[in-house]
């Protein structure tokens, strides 16, 4: 019988645990709106129909495209991207805020 690590066990999970996330949490947006679609027609979406423009961009380890998309008035959507362009929203929400980052000891703020 073969065992597995943990980093193993958390690599078979986590796209697991993303699946389940996005079934439950329902559509973005709109509740007739679609979760999962090709990369370039969900950021189109996102752009002409939220104003939504790419702010942040990472990759997981495993090897999917995650990214934050906001909007002037606030709005913002994150999206995983995997290696095959199958973009799903992860989270939506409203109140988006830049944080200002600290000022160096003795500079004013």
């Amino acid at each position: 019988m073969s065992r597995y690590t943990a980093l193993e066990l958390l690599r078979i999970a986590a796209p697991l645990v993303l699946a389940a996330t996005i079934a439950v949490a329902g559509p973005a947006h709109s509740q007739q709106g679609q979760v999962c679609g090709n990369r370039d027609v969900v950021i189109a979406v996102l752009g002409v129909k939220y104003n939504e423009v790419r702010k942040f961009i990472g990759v997981t380890p495993q090897s999917n495209l995650f990214e934050i998309f906001v909007s002037p008035s606030g709005s913002f959507t994150s999206i995983i991207t995997n290696p095959y362009g199958l973009s799903c929203a992860v989270v939506t929400g409203e109140g988006w805020q830049e944080i200002i980052p600290p000022s160096k000891i003795g500079e004013p703020l």
